[in-house]
């Protein structure tokens, strides 16, 4: 029966109890482990450009593969989202009350 190391995947002899690649112990896998899936760096443009439903819509495409992506495009949307509304507030109250000292109220 073919063994893999279940920490790099390396094929084991059955006469090995450690991993001649990466040293650690040999467990009983079947199966190869299944590598990481890899997504493209655009989903980091969702977030960026549509804030909070950016993330949103990047959290949903991603969860069934990488949940640790997919949570920090959703907090990257929520940032860009507070960031948005703080500059939003400061330009209004920058701005208002510049229009009242033109307007003399």
């Amino acid at each position: 029966m073919e063994t893999y190391c279940s920490h790099c995947g390396t094929l084991l002899p059955d006469s090995v109890n450690f991993c001649s690649k990466c040293g650690a112990p040999k467990t009983f896998e079947s199966k190869p482990p299944q590598p990481a899936i890899k997504h493209s760096w655009a989903w980091v443009l969702l977030p960026l450009f549509f804030s909070f439903i950016g993330g949103i819509i990047a959290y949903f495409a991603l969860k069934e593969d990488n949940r640790k992506t997919a949570n920090q495009y959703l907090i990257l949307g929520i940032i860009m989202s507070v960031i948005g509304f703080i500059i939003m507030i400061v330009s209004i109250a920058y701005f208002g009350a510049s229009m009242r000292h033109v307007y003399g109220q």
